[in-house]
C-alpha cells in the first residue's frame, strides 16, 4: 500500500505546495505590520508628541464647540438679552444640571472646571449679539468670541454671523420704479418653493419696538401702574393643494403695522429716521393723608363692674421658726487638764495649749492635756410674719382691658409727573400687496403662533392672529 501512494507523489505536487506556503506567508505578513512599520511610519510623519499634541488640542476644541453650540441651542428669544448692554450667562455646572450638555473630559481624563467655564452672551447693538465661550481644563484656558444675529440665511431664530453660509441668491424686485427709494434700503429675497417675494425681516429675534403706552396715574400705595397680564394669541394656517393663484394687487400705503409675507402676501419694508413725541417720567407728586385703613389703638383699663369680698381689717405679728440655729458669742471658760483628746462641738472648743505625763510612787504613768477651754449658747431661729388679726366685708370694682381707637396712621399718594420729549429714531415702515387663491382645496386651520407642528405637514400662516 505504501508503495503505491508513492508512485502517485509528483514534481507537480510539490511546486504547489510550496508555492502554498509562500503564497500564506505573503498573507500574514501584509495584513499583521511589523516593528520596522511603524518606525516608517513615525519617520514619514509628525513625532509622537506632535501627534499627541495635535490629538489634544482636537479634544480642547471638540469640548468647546460642543459648549457653543449646547448654548446656540438653548437660548431661544425669550433667554436672549433684551435690551443694548445686557448680558445674560451660564456655568458649565449650570448647563450640566440643565442637562443641555452631556459631562465630558480634557485630555487628561479630567472634568473640566465647572465655575470658571461659562458661556455668556452681551447684546451690543439692536440686531446683534456676542456669544464668548470660555473653557478652562486643568492648567489650559481658551475663549471663543460668535458673532450671532437675525441674518436672512438664518434657517433659526438667530444664527452665526457666516456669509459662506448664504445659499439664497438675492435679486432684483421684477420693477424696480415703484418698489424702490433713495432713502429707503428694502431687500428682497426669492423663496425658491413657492416663487413668493419674501422680505428680509427676522421678527422672532429683531421685534419692532412698540411706543411705550402711557401709565395712568392709580391713587395707591404701589407708585407703579400695574401692568396687565400678557395677552396670549394664535395663529391661523393654510394649506392649499392644486390651487392656481390670482394676479398681485396694489401695494399698500406705508405703515408701522408688522407684516409677515405668506403664498399670499407679499412684503417689503423700509427704515427711516423719523421725529417722535415721548412722555418721560420726570418724578412724583406725593401726598401725605390720613388713611382711614391703617386705625390706631390703645390699650386701656375700663371698670367693668363691682364685686363684694372679705378683707382684712387689722393686722399683727408674731415669730415663727424658721428651721436655722442662732448661736451666742464665745465665752473662755479657763484652763482645763484632760485625759483624753477632746472633740469640738458647735458649743463647745477647745484650743490645745501644751501636754505632759502624770509622775507619782503608787500610780501609772498617764498622759495629759492642757486645753482652753470655750462654749457658747444656742437657739432656734425665728422669722417675724404678718397675720390678719380682724376681717370685715367690702364693695371693689372690677377691670378689664379693652382697645380704645385713638387716631389714623398716614399714607402716601404718589402720583407720576411725565415731560414731553422729542426724539429722533429709526422707525420700520411696511407696505404688502396681496393675491387670490382661484381653484383648488384649501385648509384652515389655527395653532400656536411659533413651533406649529402644522409647518411640517405644509401648512403655511397666512398672517392673521386670534386671541385665545
Amino acid at each position: 500500500m505504501y508503495e503505491e501512494r508513492k508512485d502517485k507523489f509528483s514534481v507537480r505536487d510539490l511546486i504547489m505546495q510550496i508555492l502554498f506556503i509562500a503564497l500564506l506567508v505573503f498573507l500574514l505578513m501584509w495584513i499583521f505590520p511589523t516593528k520596522s512599520d511603524f518606525k516608517k511610519l513615525n519617520s514619514d510623519g509628525n513625532s509622537e508628541k506632535e501627534n499627541n499634541s495635535i490629538l489634544y488640542d482636537r479634544i480642547f476644541n471638540e469640548n468647546i464647540l460642543a459648549m457653543k453650540d449646547a448654548a446656540k441651542s438653548y437660548y431661544t428669544t425669550p433667554r436672549l438679552p433684551q435690551n443694548i448692554g445686557d448680558k445674560v450667562s451660564m456655568t458649565l455646572g449650570e448647563m450640566l444640571d440643565k442637562k443641555i450638555i452631556l459631562p465630558f473630559k480634557d485630555k487628561n481624563g479630567k472634568s473640566c472646571d465647572t465655575t470658571a467655564s461659562y458661556v455668556e452672551i452681551t447684546k451690543p447693538s439692536n440686531d446683534e449679539f456676542i456669544m464668548k465661550v470660555n473653557l478652562k481644563c486643568s492648567e489650559e484656558e481658551n475663549y471663543l468670541l460668535v458673532y450671532m444675529g437675525c441674518y436672512d440665511y438664518c434657517s433659526t431664530a438667530i444664527c452665526e454671523k457666516n456669509k459662506e453660509d448664504i445659499t439664497t441668491p438675492v435679486i432684483k424686485p421684477s420693477n424696480p420704479s415703484n418698489n424702490t427709494n433713495n432713502n429707503q434700503n428694502i431687500t428682497y429675497i426669492i423663496n425658491n418653493i413657492t416663487n413668493n417675494i419674501i422680505n428680509n425681516v427676522c421678527p422672532e429675534c429683531c421685534p419692532e419696538p412698540k411706543p411705550t403706552p402711557e401709565p395712568t396715574p392709580t391713587p395707591t400705595d404701589n407708585p407703579e401702574p400695574t401692568p396687565e397680564p400678557e395677552k396670549e394669541y394664535e395663529c391661523e394656517y393654510i394649506k392649499v393643494t392644486n390651487a392656481s393663484f390670482g394676479s398681485w394687487g396694489e401695494w399698500t400705503d406705508w405703515s408701522r403695522n408688522v407684516q409677515y409675507p405668506t403664498q399670499l402676501k407679499q412684503v417689503k419694508s423700509k427704515t427711516q429716521r423719523t421725529t417722535v413725541t415721548k412722555k418721560v417720567l420726570t418724578g412724583y407728586n406725593v401726598r401725605t393723608y390720613k388713611d382711614p385703613n391703617k386705625p390706631i389703638y390703645k390699650q386701656v383699663q375700663v371698670q367693668s363692674g363691682t364685686e363684694t369680698k372679705k378683707v382684712c381689717a387689722s393686722y399683727g405679728t408674731k415669730q415663727v421658726p424658721n428651721g436655722n440655729v442662732v448661736y451666742g458669742e464665745w465665752v473662755n471658760q479657763g484652763i482645763v487638764k484632760l485625759y483624753t483628746i477632746p472633740s469640738n462641738t458647735n458649743t463647745v472648743r477647745y484650743d490645745y495649749i501644751s501636754a505632759g505625763v502624770d509622775n507619782c510612787e503608787n500610780c501609772t504613768y498617764k498622759n495629759f492635756y492642757i486645753y482652753r477651754k470655750y462654749t457658747r449658747t444656742s437657739s432656734e431661729g425665728t422669722n417675724t410674719v404678718t397675720y390678719c388679726t380682724s376681717y370685715k366685708t367690702e364693695t371693689v370694682p372690677l377691670y378689664k382691658t379693652q382697645n380704645v381707637l385713638v387716631g389714623y396712621g398716614t399714607s402716601e399718594e404718589r402720583t407720576p409727573v411725565y415731560d414731553t420729549i422729542r426724539d429722533v429714531e429709526d422707525v420700520k415702515y411696511y407696505s404688502y400687496r396681496t393675491r387670490k387663491i382661484i381653484s383648488g382645496k384649501k385648509d384652515v386651520k389655527w395653532d400656536i403662533c411659533e413651533g406649529s407642528t402644522l409647518v411640517n405637514s405644509g401648512y403655511e400662516k397666512t398672517g392673521n392672529k386670534r386671541e385665545k
